[in-house]
């Protein structure tokens, strides 16, 4: 259990969904945070310091927010697919 004074921490999938972006593609993100810190399973993020570069992130373009995928997720609701 994380004590008050512990910052959440996430992991690449946590940070990859809250971007938008899948997980293996989390690496070419441009201007991601630095990591705080990083273990065999893989890199670890504050989750604070990732809410905020996604404010920004997603300001860029047209990405859906967190709630906003969470909620087409769980709708069924899928982007349709764009014509060539």
């Amino acid at each position: 259990m994380r004590q008050a004074h512990e910052p959440e921490i996430w992991g690449a999938a946590e940070a990859a969904l809250h971007l938008g972006v899948q997980q293996q593609n989390l690496r070419t993100v441009s201007g991601l945070p630095d990591p705080y810190g990083k273990i065999k399973a893989g890199t670890l993020w504050r989750a604070d310091d990732i809410k905020a570069f996604a404010q920004e992130f997603n300001a860029r373009g047209t990405r859906l927010t967190a709630e906003q995928r969470e909620r087409r997720r769980w709708s069924g609701q899928r982007k349709p697919a764009q014509k060539a």
